[in-house]
């Protein structure tokens, strides 16, 4: 049977890749251009070569982001139910639910925190680059091109690195609760992260079936639900 993916695992690898090629792609070109050019832009020609980074970066932030919201959703156990009140009505979120409505940043301050008996996220020094992360992700995805100047100018920042980098930093921070206090995620936690001694979960015949229609966009008929 096949080894079920690491979906954390999978992103956060993406993210390294392509974290390690814009960095060499902003050393070798984009420090040497800026101390060439002053005042005046290098010709179109030469440009083009700021767009290749951009594809690159953009993945790095993006996986990054990614790896962490399937982290969060990791964390959450099946059956697990999350209560809100407002005015007096309460709502009651299933894990789904969670999954769906909730933002990566609530995920981690409200739901997640009494799941692994963590401390207040906010107050950990990597929540401000996370923050920041979360919010360039979600300009990235919901482009306004009224702020297309200010969302390139943080991709072309040194500060992006760390920034895409302080996704491991969080997931890491988690895995120690986990190991303390949810040992049964650690089957879903990722590999390369501290804890690769636990065994990951095989793939039944029938999810690797399930799992190969979809990649192939095989529609799924009645007989396949009903098995």
């Amino acid at each position: 049977m096949l080894i079920q993916p690491n979906d954390v695992a999978l992103y956060s690898n993406i993210a390294d890749r392509c974290l390690n090629q814009a960095m060499e792609f902003y050393e070798k070109v984009i420090l040497p251009r800026h101390k060439q050019w002053h005042g005046s832009f290098p010709s179109l020609e030469k440009q083009k070569e700021y767009y290749d980074y951009f594809e690159i970066i953009i993945q790095a932030v993006i996986f990054a982001y990614t790896a962490l919201e399937a982290f969060a959703n990791i964390c959450i156990p099946a059956g697990w139910e999350y209560q809100t009140e407002a005015n007096g009505v309460k709502t009651i979120y299933s894990k789904e639910a969670i999954e769906r409505k909730f933002e990566l940043r609530e995920k981690f301050k409200k739901v997640i925190r009494p799941i692994l008996n963590s401390p207040d996220p906010t107050r950990e020094d990597w929540w401000m680059p996370f923050i920041e992360l979360e919010n360039l992700r979600n300009e990235i995805i919901h482009t306004k091109q009224s702020r297309s100047e200010e969302r390139y100018a943080k991709l072309l920042s040194q500060s992006i690195f760390d920034m895409v980098r302080n996704h491991k930093n969080i997931i890491q921070f988690y895995g120690d609760h986990i190991s303390k206090y949810r040992t049964e995620l650690l089957e879903e936690y990722p590999y390369e992260f501290g804890y690769d001694d636990v065994i990951p979960g095989l793939m039944t015949d029938k999810n690797y079936w399930k799992s190969y229609k979809s990649i192939r966009n095989i529609n799924f008929d009645k007989s396949d639900e009903e098995e």
